[in-house]
């Protein structure tokens, strides 16, 4: 008859452990890698002119309009305005 009972040795299943350890680690290096250029390849935006103006509305309200132009990071060029009304 066979001598092995069945059980798995332990020297087995540490090894088995570690390679595990070691393949999710190496799964965790290499998709950080590929994320890490990608990410610092997009850049941030500089602002490049920022306006602001306040004035009277008719009703006694203050209307405030504000403008930013930003550079990306690839050449263009995004624009951004707000503007707010405050009513008395």
């Amino acid at each position: 008859m066979l001598a092995f009972s069945g059980a798995i040795p332990m020297a087995f299943i540490s090894y088995r452990e570690g390679s595990m350890k070691t393949g999710i680690f190496k799964a965790v290096l290499l998709s950080t890698a590929m994320v890490f250029p990608m990410a610092m390849s997009t850049g941030c935006a500089r602002e490049v002119a920022h306006s602001e103006s306040e004035r009277d509305t008719m009703f006694g309200g203050r209307k405030k309009e504000e403008t930013t132009v930003y550079k990306n990071a690839d050449g263009t060029t995004s624009v951004e305005r707000r503007k707010s009304t405050v009513n008395p």
